[in-house]
């Protein structure tokens, strides 16, 4: 989890965005890729530019997995073109040496190798061709519907309430926002904007820092906002994160435990621990289809979580 740290009057720092950043949709759609999950609302994307890729992009896609977070190639810069630098490629290449993921291509960018970084750019080049471009105006759209849903209800229920609406890991008072995220760490906003950006290719929340040292987090767009956190009274019953796996599990039928543990931003274990207990309770139910375990709530859980007339219906693909 990320902590984000709020000084006085850092509230009024908070901004959203309605226009899609590319350069993170092109790295979270390459994750995608190279997970084995199922995408869930994002399985024809994700079908699609499986379709239209080919080898080359691997230099990207092998990035984007090892670490089980996002590459900071773009982190930090102003400039709004997709090619990588050599000093951010060796720096993240650098980073996974230290995690000792030494293949002899990961050593070469570390050492910053122009054939490494060329191959790196060409995967970047190809990967936005086959995967992003054909789909922008798409993404474009889901980010500038989000990006006006999440502005209203800022102006409906005030800064801290309007956060504890976007996603089940994100939650927020007057003196912190905190994000679920695999990755723990804490973070002081003292005076710099917060951005909210709302990302159709992300299948949970992501925190990075940009350039000006802006703190930027990314929130699915495309999903059924409505979905929210859980009610006070659920967390206070079940726990925080037992609520919003719940509440998760309810309006994503049929959910995999991997695709719980993103939208939670819990590991697999953590996730399938809180499913368990869940099941035992009777609140939800269990099947497994070979080595994937799907989730569903039952009628004890959506009445628990207050669903007028049972489960709500699965978010719409962006």
């Amino acid at each position: 989890m990320i902590r984000i740290h709020l000084s006085q009057g850092d509230l009024g720092n908070v901004r959203v965005s309605a226009r899609a950043d590319l350069r993170n949709e092109l790295l979270l759609g390459a994750a995608l890729v190279a997970g084995r999950a199922p995408a869930g609302r994002l399985a024809e994307w994700r079908r699609g530019a499986l379709g239209g890729l080919g080898r080359g992009v691997l230099p990207l896609t092998t990035l984007c997995r090892t670490l089980h977070t996002l590459p900071d190639f773009y982190c930090g810069h102003a400039e709004t073109d997709l090619t990588v630098s050599d000093e951010s490629a060796a720096h993240y290449a650098d980073r996974m040496l230290r995690r000792r993921f030494a293949t002899p291509y990961i050593m070469a960018l570390a050492d910053g190798s122009p054939v490494a970084l060329a191959a790196l750019n060409d995967a970047v080049a190809a990967f936005s061709a086959a995967a992003i471009v054909p789909w922008e105006s798409r993404i474009a759209s889901a980010v500038s519907a989000a990006g006006a849903e999440i502005g209203g209800r800022i102006a409906r229920l005030g800064v801290t309430g309007a956060l504890n609406t976007l996603h089940p890991a994100i939650s927020a008072d007057h003196t912190s926002v905190s994000v679920g995220t695999v990755s723990d760490g804490d973070l002081d906003l003292d005076g710099r904007i917060l951005l909210i950006q709302p990302t159709s290719l992300a299948v949970r929340p992501a925190v990075c820092v940009k350039h000006l040292g802006h703190l930027v987090v990314h929130v699915p767009a495309g999903r059924d906002l409505r979905q929210g956190r859980p009610p006070r009274a659920l967390a206070n019953l079940l726990g925080p994160q037992r609520a919003a796996a719940l509440v998760t599990i309810a309006a994503n039928p049929a959910i995999t435990t991997g695709e719980l543990a993103r939208e939670l931003g819990l590991s697999p274990a953590a996730a399938s621990r809180q499913a368990g207990v869940l099941r035992e309770s009777e609140l939800i139910t269990t099947e497994r289809a070979g080595k994937t375990v799907h989730h569903a709530v039952t009628a004890l859980g959506a009445a628990m979580i207050g669903v007028p007339g049972g489960v709500p219906s699965p978010s719409t693909p962006s």
